[in-house]
């Protein structure tokens, strides 16, 4: 009973995954009329209300006028170290987690979103555990002014015990392990969950090609904890140990959306 409550538990602890490549365009869509953040603002609550993939979500949003350009990439995760501070050289060929950045805008916007998407498929009886994951997204002050607060998916939030934003960047939580437990219950032996956390962004300086946006998913398990300091209005998350945490990364320049290969790395935070 044990081992399989280990097994289950283990599909996220070592998903140490770092992706490269990822983007987002920006600028003004040919889109017309007067009323996209309405719809945008309506198409989050269908999101969490529906539990939509980014896809859907997508073309939801296409079809009403509003541009979006997203990135997305799916792997396998590793499965279960003999240690619980490496990294496993088998795979769970069926657990998978996809990582998506997407950029929202049109002629109907009054600003700009920049999304960080995640989902994970999972089967065989693996699930998570707290404590909550960590998931980031910061930018370069003078290519991007940060223009409202940021907005949440299901089971994702502020950060409940340390500052959540700043001049240039945020940062939420999400409970994975609620996440993961309720799918599991509802749909059995594979099942699929995840969430998002956006901001509205409007450029400022450099061009596509020079503006960048970074975003970090951070899984640690019970032994770990963190704190989050500010550098320059941007986050810098730390932690108690250089073992028990994994991070999926990402650095994307707005030029590069569709373009390059699928490369992973599998990196510590």
């Amino acid at each position: 009973m044990e081992n399989d409550k280990m097994n289950r538990r283990s599909f996220v602890e070592y998903a140490g995954i770092a992706t490269t490549g990822l983007s987002a365009i920006s600028g003004l869509g040919s889109a017309k009329g007067n009323n996209q953040s309405n719809i945008y603002e309506q198409s989050l609550f269908l999101r969490k209300k529906n539990n939509w993939s980014v896809h859907t979500w997508r073309k939801y949003l296409l079809k009403r006028g509003v541009n979006v350009k997203l990135k997305d990439r799916t792997v396998d995760l590793p499965a279960p170290a003999k240690k619980e501070d490496e990294v496993s050289s088998e795979w769970l060929t069926r657990d998978k987690l996809t990582i998506a950045v997407s950029h929202s805008y049109g002629t109907g916007m009054d600003y700009p979103r920049f999304d960080v998407d995640w989902e994970f498929k999972v089967c065989d009886g693996h699930w998570a555990e707290k404590p909550f994951d960590l998931i980031d997204i910061k930018w370069e002050g003078p290519e991007y002014d940060r223009q409202k607060s940021p907005y949440y998916g299901k089971y994702a939030s502020e950060v409940s015990n340390e500052e959540s934003e700043g001049l240039n960047g945020c940062v939420c939580e999400y409970n994975d392990a609620q996440h993961s437990l309720d799918h599991y219950y509802d749909n059995g032996d594979c099942y699929s969950f995840g969430s998002f956390f956006g901001t509205p962004l409007s450029a400022e300086k450099n061009s596509v090609c020079d503006r960048q946006i970074e975003a970090n998913y951070y899984h640690t398990w019970p032994s770990q904890s963190y704190s989050i300091g500010w550098t320059v209005g941007a986050p810098v998350i730390s932690f108690s140990s250089s073992k028990n945490k994994y991070v999926a990364e990402t650095l994307t320049k707005e030029c590069e959306m569709d373009e390059g290969e699928k490369v992973y790395t599998f990196s510590k935070a």
